[in-house]
């Protein structure tokens, strides 16, 4: 790679800094939903996640954080325009959510893996 960018991503209470990010809209969260309903099948909404799955609402749940997280970083990265979207989790790479990722993204290059520290190739 020639250059690496730092995106700035949205304000999540809790998961930003908030000196480093850009204000949430209704739109953003709109199209982040859209992502999050690609990649999962729980609930985006964190109180709505909380009763379907029975986690305590007062307390940050870990995995929908790192579902939420992950949902971001694609927003984050369709949103700047990036071109490859470099991850090793496996989950971005099921046919049916690589190419819908893709056509969000609207080049066909988003969803594409790192090599993996086991194999060291391509996925």
């Amino acid at each position: 790679m020639a250059r690496l960018v730092a995106f700035i991503d949205t304000e999540n209470y809790g998961m930003s800094y908030v000196d480093h990010c850009i204000l949430l809209s209704e739109d953003y969260e709109r199209e982040a939903a859209t992502i999050h309903r690609i990649l999962f099948t729980t609930p985006f909404n964190y109180g709505d996640y909380c009763k379907a799955t029975g986690a305590d609402p007062e307390t940050l749940n870990p995995q929908w954080r790192n579902r939420a997280v992950d949902t971001w970083a694609v927003w984050t990265h369709i949103h700047h325009g990036g071109g490859l979207f470099v991850t090793s989790d496996g989950n971005f790479h099921k046919p049916t959510k690589k190419v819908k990722l893709a056509q969000l993204n609207g080049e066909g290059r988003l969803g594409h893996a790192a090599p993996t520290p086991a194999s060291g190739e391509w996925q």
